[in-house]
Parts: C-alpha cells; sequence; structure tokens
C-alpha cells in the first residue's frame, strides 16, 4: 500500500524496506497529500509535522493490528 492510498486520520508505519534496522517503527496519522508529498503527524507529545513523499510504501495500522 502506498501513502496516497490512505485516509484522513488512517494510522500507518514505513514498510519495513523503507525503514532502516535502528528506526523506532512509529506509527504515524495521515492527514493529506499536498502535490508530491504528504503532511502526516509523528507521534510526539506536539504532533510533529513529517513530510514523506505521496508514493512511499506504507502498512495501515487498524486497531486489531497496533
Amino acid at each position: 500500500m502506498t501513502l496516497y492510498e490512505l485516509k484522513r486520520g488512517d494510522k500507518f508505519r514505513l514498510a519495513p524496506e523503507e525503514s532502516s534496522p535502528d528506526d523506532e517503527r512509529w506509527t504515524y496519522t495521515f492527514d493529506h497529500v499536498d502535490g508530491m508529498y504528504s503532511v502526516c503527524f509523528a507521534p510526539t507529545e506536539a504532533r510533529d509535522v513529517v513530510y514523506f513523499a505521496a508514493w512511499t510504501p506504507v502498512e495501515k495500522v487498524t486497531e486489531a493490528n497496533p
């Protein structure tokens, strides 16, 4: 699945091939695609904005799959 297939408010993680072994497997919140990039929120207290390419492979996170 790619990032641009998600809906506003969906939770996701970067696909394993997109992250290095040292990366934390954070669960981000998708907001919207703005041109070639997306606006997402990091799971930090301040809800930092993160920009990923719209075609980034991701894994959607559901309540049953935290």
